[in-house]
């Protein structure tokens, strides 16, 4: 079962994979995930006899389970890694890219077992590798020195160790509930080859049973859309191998035509790394994403240079509820700095929205943070109600270089290639896109709910001289503010505290009290 490069949402249950050889001696495996797979869970599922490793997942691909499933080798050929995650860095010549380990593995409650040895190995239940360079801003080729420091490192240490230098988190990989015969010699192990790079001296297997997570904690849900803050880069660490036109910038996301026009800019507020499109090019970034559902919301930052030829739409954002038929809702900004909606192939203004002033690069060096430049940034929310009996989007912008969304246009019904089907439709690919202009573009999120509705407080506690507030019903990475009054008729709030809401939306804030202080009233406000 081959899955190929994006691949999302799928589920193996109760299948059998059995007797998987070619006399030609090519490898086969029984699963195998290329690149930038995401959720992929297999259950209940026999593998026997594979004469390469049985489940691989490759190249940036994770939030993966393997649970209940009998892995059973019995010959000595088909002794390899029953489930794999491995790189291949040897070159930079396919469009992949440079790869690099992916997170979020879930390894619990299978039978692992090896009937005889003399097998190429590693006995391996679950085996991380790389072969040739290592990707960019780690170090996966490891010196004898470090080699003999992790494998005899205590387990925090090695935990560190692989997350610095190898970008394996060991906290999101959890192991437990699963069973063992003798001949398993690694519940995890992680090797290296130096294939044609030079290496440093080094290649091996390590032993390290003890990382992962043990524990049977909930794993994490999968995200709606990955690496949106662009702070998980891709370039060859050795550049003497690369392939320019396909050199991959930014993880996890495609492009169209060459990964080479994707440039770099320092991020928006915070942040380490914005996406920058080449001005002199006509360009589109896109990700396939797991649905947030019928009512969803999203959120990103971006600038326009001014530095830009032609008329018409500049920078546009695509939500497709329909990847067959490219039915989708398109938002953009034309040569004018004038939002607006598409309807159809007809690009419909919204004033209400207000205009952008575009960005100024005044030496020409691609930099909109030099000293005598002028940047511009805005915030761009949709909200999509496609629970709604006419499905319908609420749009907000902000004013340059502000969080607040200051501006609405609400209730739009325009569609590219059909409407959605309410209830029933769901963004499922997400796709920017500029039109010979320099855009700049940071912090992107999608997230379930509609973001415009007010947070709930579900829940109020107190103790210790504390008072703390949870609920609900926020949007990830948005700051609000807890603020109390003594007097409701005065109409004046004192800020209490000021924070973000997580990653699911939910909040807890927590106030000192007295018993000394008079009654207060509390409020949140959001941005």
């Amino acid at each position: 079962m081959g899955l190929i490069n994006g691949v999302r949402d799928v589920l193996v249950d109760n299948c059998t994979f059995t007797n998987l050889t070619d006399n030609n001696g090519n490898h086969q495996h029984m699963i195998y995930a290329s690149h930038n797979i995401v959720s992929v869970v297999t259950a209940n599922c026999l593998f026997a006899d594979c004469l390469a490793d049985y489940v691989r997942f490759r190249d940036n691909s994770e939030y993966c389970a393997v649970q209940n499933c009998t892995f059973i080798s019995t010959m000595s050929a088909s002794a390899w890694p029953f489930v794999s995650v491995e790189l291949y860095n040897d070159t930079n010549s396919d469009a992949a890219g440079d790869e690099f380990f992916g997170n979020y593995f879930q390894i619990n409650s299978n039978a692992f077992t090896y009937n005889t040895g003399g097998g190429p190995g590693p006995y391996s239940a679950l085996h991380f590798s790389d072969t040739g360079y290592s990707p960019y801003s780690y170090h996966c080729d490891l010196t004898s020195s470090q080699a003999s420091q992790l494998s005899s490192g205590a387990t925090s240490f090695q935990r560190s160790f692989l997350q610095t230098n190898m970008g394996i988190i060991a906290s999101s990989i959890e192991m437990f509930g699963n069973t063992y015969n003798s001949r398993v010699a690694y519940h995890l192990d992680y090797a290296y080859n130096t294939g044609n790079a030079p290496g440093n001296g080094w290649s091996g297997i390590i032993k390290l049973d003890n990382v992962p997570d043990a524990s049977g904690a909930l794993w994490v849900p999968t995200p709606v859309l990955r690496n949106g803050d662009f702070d998980r880069q891709g370039l060859q660490w050795t550049p003497q191998t690369s392939s320019t036109p396909n050199e991959c910038l930014f993880q996890t996301w495609f492009c169209n035509p060459k990964y080479a026009n994707l440039l770099w800019h320092p991020g928006f507020n915070g942040t380490s790394n914005a996406l920058r499109f080449d001005g002199t090019q006509t360009q589109y970034v896109y990700q396939w994403m797991t649905p947030p559902g019928p009512t969803w919301t999203l959120d990103c930052l971006f600038a326009i240079g001014s530095g830009f030829t032609g008329n018409g739409t500049k920078f546009k954002v695509d939500l497709f509820h329909d990847d067959i038929s490219g039915s989708k809702v398109s938002v953009g900004v034309d040569n004018l700095g004038r939002f607006g909606i598409y309807n159809g192939s007809t690009f419909t203004v919204l004033s209400e929205l207000g205009t952008v002033a575009f960005s100024v690069d005044n030496n020409g060096n691609g930099n909109y943070t030099d000293p005598s430049d002028i940047l511009n940034v805005y915030r761009l929310r949709i909200i999509g109600n496609y629970a709604a009996g006419t499905p319908y989007v609420n749009l907000y912008t902000s004013d340059a270089n502000s969080p607040m969304l200051t501006h609405q246009s609400l209730g739009k019904t325009f569609w590219v290639s059909g409407a959605p089907t309410s209830v029933q439709s769901a963004p499922e690919t997400i796709a920017f896109y500029n039109y010979t202009a320099p855009v700049i573009l940071d912090q992107v999120a999608v997230a379930s709910g509609l973001a415009e509705q007010p947070p709930v407080i579900s829940g109020v506690s107190s103790g210790g001289g504390n008072l703390v507030f949870s609920g609900t019903n926020g949007f990830p990475g948005d700051t609000y503010y807890l603020l109390s009054s003594t007097n409701l008729a005065s109409g004046h709030w004192t800020l209490e505290a000021t924070t973000t809401f997580d990653a699911n939306g939910v909040f807890s804030v927590t106030n000192i009290v007295t018993k000394e202080a008079p009654q207060k009233f509390y409020r949140l406000q959001l941005q």
